[in-house]
């Protein structure tokens, strides 16, 4: 990967300085060196007078690439950044009153300088680093992509990072729990674990259903990853043409049934008493509450307003994303269980209602409450710069419902989406009007 190199521009109307050494540069034909233009500190006219920082940024790059290249944690697309990162300083008195216009043959790099974040904390650093030279010197900073080349390091590194974003973070989270269960079981009784053969996949079935005392649906959900594990090391499915196995299960599925039972769904009494239970002056409860609310009337999982994990702009709720209206607010999402590569936007209305259990009453006092917050940060805050998560949101539901006396060993987050379609259809809308207020694809609202 090319080092990134660096333009500035600065408008003023001055003749443009001679310059006949630069012009094999593919950037510009005005490419001039760090020491020529401390002597010509303008350009001017169609072009861009550029500062050429690939002999710094070469020797940053390189040093980063040898931390990268002992630590997991820096991809190429860090490496891009840091190394410009890294050279603006240096240069940092030349960029006053200037544009300063970053070329890279990295596409990441270039959209990450131009949003100016990164999920990455080091990034994220050298981010602010050129958010402060940009204030101290009065100047602007983007990228642009420029063609460059490729190893094979470079690609494989890549693909390895592209196949890492495949799942979905739940959903790999899931893979590794399913994994660590039959890789614990190989282990316990002394058997390979790949190839799995017939008898091991039957006494691993056998286990989950007699010593684990696990669900049907839940056995097939920890059988799957055996799928996946083979094929990624280009081994064969043992589980299609195994009949012995397919037997057993079918013993199983006589033994335990396959009836499944549901959450209990949350009902406006049991709002009522959350209610009577928090302090709506404070920030946390406040915004638990409005979590509570957006749930029950958006028939939506607690897990979309509530961060989970470290909060990323493109995929949770933003303060921005809530939008007020005549009767009431709409909330878009951008990322739901069904809208995994933003395919689309879901638009939540959350309406004026009569009594204490209006979501635009709440809300509005909640923004009132936290007025000055970043309209680019989580949208529910438990104090100045915390956002809710939904660890934070399970522990506080069920200790309130410990406190109300309510018995909560079957109320989950899930509970809320549940509640809020019983209870639509209590009111007379027709079952298809919930499915789509809900965005249900199956008949699963109908259990």
């Amino acid at each position: 990967m090319e080092p990134p190199k660096l333009a500035v521009t600065e408008p003023m109307d001055t003749e443009e300085p001679a310059n006949d050494t630069e012009a094999e540069n593919p950037l510009s034909e005005n490419l001039i060196s760090p020491s020529s233009f401390m002597q010509t500190s303008v350009m001017f006219h169609d072009y861009c007078g550029e500062i050429d920082l690939q002999s710094v940024s070469h020797t940053l790059n390189k040093s980063v690439q040898t931390n990268s290249s002992e630590s997991p944690m820096y991809s190429t697309t860090d490496v891009a950044i840091q190394s410009a990162g890294s050279s603006l300083p240096i240069w940092c008195n030349n960029f006053l009153n200037k544009k300063v216009i970053i070329y890279s043959d990295n596409a990441s790099a270039v959209s990450w300088i131009n949003k100016g974040t990164s999920r990455n904390p080091l990034i994220q650093f050298m981010c602010r680093i050129l958010f402060w030279i940009s204030a101290m010197n009065n100047c602007a900073f983007s990228a642009r992509y420029i063609p460059g080349g490729f190893t094979v390091q470079m690609l494989q590194d890549q693909a390895s990072d592209l196949k890492r974003k495949a799942w979905a973070s739940s959903t790999a989270a899931t893979y590794r729990t399913h994994m660590k269960s039959y890789m614990d079981f190989c282990d316990q009784i002394s058997v390979p674990p790949l190839p799995a053969t017939s008898e091991t996949l039957q006494l691993y079935v056998t286990y989950l259903a007699k010593v684990k005392c696990f669900k049907f649906c839940s056995i097939q959900q920890y059988l799957n990853i055996i799928p996946h594990m083979h094929k990624l090391c280009d081994l064969p499915d043992p589980i299609p043409q195994d009949y012995q196995l397919k037997y057993l299960l079918m013993g199983v599925k006589r033994e335990l049934g396959t009836a499944q039972s549901p959450v209990d769904t949350v009902t406006p009494s049991h709002l009522l008493r959350i209610r009577s239970l928090l302090d709506c002056s404070s920030i946390a409860d406040l915004a638990f509450w409005c979590a509570c609310l957006i749930a029950f009337y958006g028939l939506l999982r607690p897990g979309n307003v509530a961060i989970t994990g470290r909060f990323e702009p493109s995929k949770h709720v933003r303060r921005i994303d809530l939008m007020p209206c005549s009767w009431g607010y709409l909330l878009c999402l951008r990322h739901t269980k069904t809208i995994q590569f933003r395919e689309r936007e879901l638009h939540v209305i959350l309406p004026h209602v009569n009594g204490v259990l209006c979501p635009a009453t709440a809300l509005q006092a909640y923004l009132h409450l936290t007025r000055g917050a970043d309209l680019l940060g989580p949208l529910l805050l438990t104090g100045t710069a915390s956002p809710l998560t939904y660890t934070i949101f399970r522990q506080k539901l069920h200790s309130i419902l410990n406190q109300a006396g309510i018995d909560d060993s079957n109320i989950k987050g899930h509970s809320f989406r549940r509640g809020g379609a019983t209870w639509l259809s209590h009111i007379g809308v027709p079952v298809e009007q919930i499915k789509v207020i809900g965005y249900w694809s199956s008949d699963a609202v109908q259990r």
